[in-house]
């Protein structure tokens, strides 16, 4: 009689044997496939290749330190499948046996990559960026009847800046854009409509908008550097400079670093300043993200 210990050693045995049986259709016969790539604008250090109907996970590598990566895989038939850095970060390929493919992956903009080698991926791309053209123009046509619709709400407000209508108008401007709209309006709701519960909230809005919007001073900001010494942003001296928020969590703020070393270097003697503002709760993650992107 087998024990169900026994029955145990079995089952595994198969399972393993199966696994194996599976592994090796995949990839131990001769390769049949090459994908070799370079990323632009990479800050990634591991990329993948999953089969996108499955959802499987078939293939991964090691980037270079020059941006570089290869595949060597072995497929049966023509399929979907995803070059990954990561769930946001992606590339579509369909992919047939035989094909030796080369990638130029810009992460900033996949649908500017470049693909040779494969015929289906080759005419996914390139109908996709011929196409964009058609949605440049509707984007520019678009853009044309929105301006001209708020140039209307302007022309309306600015004629009747005593109107509590006015106040609903005024949702469809942007103030950064129409500050001298919005600015007439409150004068107006202010002097005519204090007592009004929707005029005062306008009111309040427009004071509070006018620390952000493009022109205004900025709110002097006060925070400690890596040292502990409290920083004021009005402490900067310079005629140009530069608020960035970022946190050593993100990627892309982290990718951005070397040009922002770049642009101090090049500009801070002729009046560029930088005055950075991390997110990060832990003082001890954004000291180690600025040692490690050497910012100071």
């Amino acid at each position: 009689n087998i024990n169900i210990y026994n029955m145990k050693q079995i089952i595994n045995i198969l399972i393993i044997t199966v696994l194996l049986s599976i592994t090796n259709n995949t990839f131990s016969q001769d390769a049949n496939v090459t994908i070799k790539g370079k990323l632009l604008n990479n800050f990634y250090s591991q990329i993948y290749l999953d089969n996108v109907l499955n959802d499987i996970e078939i293939a991964n590598t090691t980037i270079s330190t020059e941006d570089e990566f290869e595949f060597k895989i072995y497929l049966e038939r023509s399929d979907y499948y995803r070059l990954r850095l990561d769930n946001n970060a992606y590339l579509i390929l369909i992919l047939a046996p035989g094909e030796n493919v080369t990638v130029e992956y810009d992460i900033n903009n996949s649908y500017s990559s470049k693909i040779t080698g494969s015929e289906g991926s080759e005419l996914f791309y390139e109908t996709y960026s011929d196409a964009n053209v058609y949605a440049e123009q509707l984007a520019e046509f678009t853009a044309k009847i929105e301006k001209d619709k708020k140039d209307y709400y302007k022309k309306t407000i600015e004629e009747n800046p005593k109107s509590l209508a006015s106040i609903i108008f005024i949702d469809e401007l942007d103030i950064d854009s129409y500050f001298s709209t919005y600015q007439l309006l409150a004068e107006n709701m202010q002097e005519f409509y204090d007592y009004n519960t929707y005029a005062k909230q306008f009111i309040d809005k427009f004071n509070a908008s006018k620390y952000t919007a493009i022109g205004a001073d900025a709110p002097d900001i006060s925070l400690t550097d890596k040292n502990g010494k409290i920083v004021k942003l009005s402490s900067l001296e310079s005629e140009y400079i530069l608020i960035d928020f970022w946190a050593s969590w993100c990627k892309p703020c982290r990718a951005e670093s070397i040009y922002l070393v770049d642009a101090y270097n090049t500009y801070h003697s002729k009046g560029f300043d930088i005055y950075s503002v991390s997110l990060d709760k832990v003082n001890a993650d954004w000291i180690k993200a600025i040692a490690d992107d050497n910012l100071s």
